[in-house]
């Protein structure tokens, strides 16, 4: 009877233990989900101001005036540029030789030699100064840019000319600071070298000077006719597409390169009547070149192009241009970056923004305080919105969103006023 009575007591033990324990867990768990009622792990970021950009992508045309240049005879060798591509030249002044023999290694070096004699010749006639280093020291930053770029898109091309012309460009630096002290004998031990390549090529048959004055391109597509400044000034949606899909015409065996006498061109892309219903023609945009290093250039829209008689939807965006860039490629297709809109202002998640008492705006930490701060959008980009940084209009209830606030990105059961633990 009394180890029946233990066993009794030591089962009704082992039940109470088990209760209690079940008891304290389920008291654990209550208190751990009030405990997340009045506490919250928050993830909160700085508001500082960022600018994001609205950017439309298209493929452009080039239109501008150009005339051919040529030789008096048929070229069947070599033709040796003297002058650099976009080089400003007088009237009868010397553009290219034509020699016997072809040598692509060979016409490559003297082309480079003519390069840098140039440059040597600058630095000591004094067209080039010490006040020029911070001019060039922002174009060799901008060519380190476009070489990144290159490399970074795997345009190997576009790799091997950046390379060239940032080597170029600090050759010149080095001029101008006087690291290229003796340029006499630079020169002429280049102009030597230049005399023994240009013996490979065999005789000159021929030196080809310019009737006009203007800025001369070695190289001609077929295109110079046709894509002309009078066509992009002029032209309908109908015959942008026509000229878009025409064959180039033949430049003959002559032609040498081709001469603009004008610095003013047109770039022409086609968009759809949405994307053009956002832009203003007469207003200036931002354009980038991405095959041109990346160069950014201030271009008015001087035209939209739409076809009335039957609209399908479709326009031409004519933008006018008068910079030349030092290297600029005037490829007659390459595709442009056209800055729609810029805002400046405080990106936020759309997942931060709330609404409380009919307000729009986010939950700020102040020290262990959450606040409620109102945000006057300015744009919605991807998942986030751009914030106005300084709203003209004044704060109701809520004071607005402030530079430097802790913005809460990311947290549960927030309330203006709750102190978090």
């Amino acid at each position: 009877m009394k180890l029946v009575y233990l066993k009794k007591v030591a089962h009704r033990t082992v039940l109470q233990i088990g209760a209690t324990i079940l008891a304290v867990l389920l008291i654990a768990y209550m208190g751990y989900h009030i405990w997340r009622q009045v506490t919250s792990d928050v993830v909160t970021d700085t508001a500082l101001p960022v600018t994001v950009e609205s950017v439309l992508d298209a493929d452009a045309y080039f239109f501008r005036d150009e005339a051919y240049v040529t030789a008096r005879n048929p070229v069947s060798g070599a033709v040796i540029s003297a002058v650099a591509a976009g080089g400003r030249v007088p009237v009868g002044g010397i553009v290219a030789r034509i020699y016997d023999n072809y040598d692509a290694s060979v016409v490559s070096r003297l082309s480079e030699i003519d390069e840098q004699v140039s440059l040597l010749r600058a630095s000591r006639e004094g067209t080039l100064s010490l006040k020029d280093v911070s001019r060039l020291d922002a174009d060799i930053q901008s060519m380190i840019m476009g070489l990144r770029y290159s490399v970074y898109t795997g345009d190997y091309s576009a790799v091997a000319a950046s390379r060239r012309e940032l080597i170029t460009g600090i050759n010149k630096r080095q001029i101008v600071i006087g690291k290229g002290s003796d340029i006499d004998t630079m020169i002429a031990r280049l102009e030597d070298e230049a005399d023994t390549l240009t013996r490979q090529l065999g005789l000159c048959r021929e030196t080809v000077v310019t009737a006009k004055s203007g800025y001369f391109f070695p190289s001609a597509d077929g295109y110079e006719t046709a894509f002309t400044a009078a066509a992009a000034e002029n032209m309908t949606l109908a015959e942008f597409r026509a000229l878009a899909a025409s064959s180039p015409a033949d430049i003959g065996t002559r032609t040498v390169g081709k001469l603009t006498e004008t610095y003013v061109w047109y770039i022409a892309c086609e968009a759809t009547s949405d994307v053009a219903s956002r832009l203003t023609a007469g207003e200036t945009y931002t354009v980038g070149f991405p095959y041109n290093r990346g160069i950014r250039l201030q271009l008015e829209l001087s035209r939209i192009v739409a076809d009335e008689e039957n609209d399908d939807g479709g326009r031409v965006l004519v933008f006018r241009g008068e910079a030349m860039p030092d290297g600029f490629s005037y490829d007659r297709t390459q595709p442009i970056e056209i800055v729609e809109t810029e805002y400046t202002g405080f990106r936020i998640p759309t997942s931060a923004v709330r609404v409380l008492d009919e307000v729009r705006g986010v939950y700020i930490l102040d020290g262990s305080t959450v606040r409620f701060r109102a945000i006057s959008i300015l744009a919605t980009v991807d998942d986030t919105v751009i914030v106005d940084p300084s709203p003209e209009k004044e704060p109701g209830k809520y004071p607005y969103l402030a530079r430097n606030d802790n913005v809460i990105i990311s947290g549960k059961g927030l309330s203006d006023g709750r102190i978090l633990n």
